[in-house]
């Protein structure tokens, strides 16, 4: 060590020893270092090759990548906690300062926030690497292009139903179960069809069956989906300005537009490594061919090819039926892979277009983040003997909750009101006991550790509980389009918690903070003033 360290080293420990006690300065050199090394190989961990691989952001690295993350988590924490627990000034009644504790609080959530997340810094490397591979400009382009080519080349006979086209939006039938129903028992009448079916309400099957009886009930005109919808994004053509240039190529036979638009998608397959061996003129002209040509390409078993990348139809003829069972296997296997890609880059550029729960994932680590941090905390508020009975008085609490909880008639309920009832009893033995002159030191302490210990999680069980209790009561009016408003009108209360329970979650995490960095110290220190037994 030279000079110019160690003298930075002696002026931490001489004027900051909360620092050099907690090695905070060392502690935040090595995590840097090891998020930096974890960044670096998120970020080249991808190319365009890879990207079909995955179609969220967490599948990135795989099971490997989350083993390896925990135990250089828990190598970080030990090495730590070998040095972090070595002193402790305030259980050998040093004078320490007013906000000592609070100081402490936030180097132990910040420590161990950093050694528990290392695969976050994997998942930014990959989240910067994949904004490099597909930019946002060529994202909105290469969605254009797999949305514009879609009708041509069907996956899907629901999205040719004439009620799901551009007029009717809002809602997407399911029309094929009832199509091949009718279509093996045609000589049923419609009462004798739809007796028994439940997928929808009997308008809505009346409404499906009536239309399938068209002969038209399956066109190109009707198709109006999005494989991909980036409403929000600058370039991005919508569904219906799709369809009417569509309809105009059709009417017009311009082949050449339907072949540029084909061949494509045909080009982006290729750029992301799934092999195909199509042609653009032959799907194009099956277009023109038949407008409805769709209607037969999608009878018969169409899951018979699995190993699309290694099958070969080149022998067969595109008028060939085993053909189009083929094409529309292998069509489907390459659109869903070049979607899967695509959505991969967009949940980078628009968070609330996740698919991987990115939003509700951040919450549960700060509650993880925070049950590690209270646990190291209140050991070193209290004795060894006062966290081991804490351990010893939970594991009972626990094993007394589940035995009521297995009784009970309303298990979902009988948990939460148990540790409800538990907490408002500890809270009533912590200010009976806990004063300098009255109550068993040791209990005292247990009881003040078991309240930090669950404090995290006491409004989350409110919000269960108010969520159970709408449920019980939504059944009275689940056909009711006004249902929210009557259930708001009868139950405030359960129906503010429920609606607004993400932002509880979030707040509560603040909360808990701001607890156990003010309130609780004071807690210990009147603790430590009660006379030994």
């Amino acid at each position: 060590m030279n000079r110019s360290t160690k003298n930075i080293f002696d002026r931490i420990l001489t004027d900051y020893p909360l620092l050099w006690n907690t090695r905070f300065p060392q502690m935040m050199l090595a995590l840097i270092i090891a998020h930096l090394f974890f960044f670096a190989c998120g970020y080249v961990s991808l190319n365009l090759a890879a990207l079909r691989n995955y179609d969220n952001l967490l599948q990135v690295g795989g099971v490997t990548l989350y083993w390896f993350s925990i135990l250089c988590s828990i190598g970080f924490l030990i090495v730590w906690l070998v040095y972090f627990l070595r002193n402790n000034a305030f259980k050998v009644y040093y004078q320490l300062d007013k906000n000592y504790f609070l100081y402490q609080w936030i180097i132990i959530f910040v420590i161990v926030g950093g050694s528990i997340s290392f695969y976050e810094s994997f998942h930014a490397g990959v989240a910067l690497k994949i904004r490099k591979l597909v930019p946002e400009k060529i994202l909105v382009q290469e969605v254009n292009i797999l949305n514009r080519a879609s009708s041509f080349m069907p996956v899907n006979r629901n999205d040719y139903f004439s009620l799901n086209n551009c007029e009717n939006d809002s809602v997407y039938y399911d029309a094929s179960w009832l199509y091949y129903k009718i279509k093996n028992n045609s000589e049923q009448t419609m009462e004798e069809t739809l007796s028994g079916e439940y997928r929808y309400d009997s308008t809505a099957l009346k409404l499906i069956y009536i239309e399938l009886q068209k002969p038209d009930a399956f066109r190109h005109v009707n198709h109006c989906q999005d494989i991909i919808k980036l409403a929000n994004y600058p370039g991005f053509i919508s569904a219906k300005d799709r369809q009417e240039k569509r309809q105009e190529w059709l009417n017009t036979e311009r082949i050449d537009s339907m072949q540029k638009a084909i061949q494509d998608l045909l080009d982006l397959f290729s750029k992301y490594s799934f092999r195909h061996n199509f042609n653009a003129d032959s799907i194009a002209r099956m277009n023109l061919s038949d407008t409805i040509f769709h209607l037969e390409f999608f009878d018969g078993d169409n899951r018979n090819y699995t190993d699309y990348d290694n099958y070969d139809p080149d022998y067969m003829q595109v008028e060939n039926y085993q053909y189009e069972r083929y094409l529309i296997g292998k069509l489907g296997y390459l659109k869903n892979g070049t979607r899967n890609i695509l959505n991969l880059a967009d949940e980078r550029y628009r968070e609330e277009n996740s698919s991987d729960d990115r939003k509700q994932f951040w919450p549960y680590l700060f509650y993880i983040i925070t049950a590690l941090s209270l646990f190291l905390f209140t050991y070193r508020l209290f004795s060894r003997k006062i966290f081991l009975w804490s351990i010893v008085a939970s594991i009972i609490l626990i094993i007394f909750l589940s035995l009521i909880t297995l009784a009970a008639k309303d298990a979902d309920t009988s948990f939460p009101v148990g540790v409800l009832f538990i907490y408002g009893l500890l809270l009533i033995m912590a200010l009976i006991t806990n004063n300098e002159k009255a109550g068993n030191k040791t209990f005292s302490g247990v009881v003040i550790t078991l309240l930090a210990w669950l404090l995290p999680y006491i409004l989350l069980f409110v919000v269960i509980l108010a969520d159970r209790y709408l449920i019980e009561h939504t059944h009275y009016s689940f056909d009711n389009p006004l249902r929210d408003q009557i259930l708001q009108r009868k139950y405030p209360i359960s129906f503010w918690i429920s609606h607004n329970s993400d932002l509880i979650i979030r707040s509560n995490l603040l909360l808990v903070f701001l607890l156990i960095g003010f309130v609780f110290p004071g807690l210990a220190r009147k603790w430590h003033g009660k006379a030994e037994e």
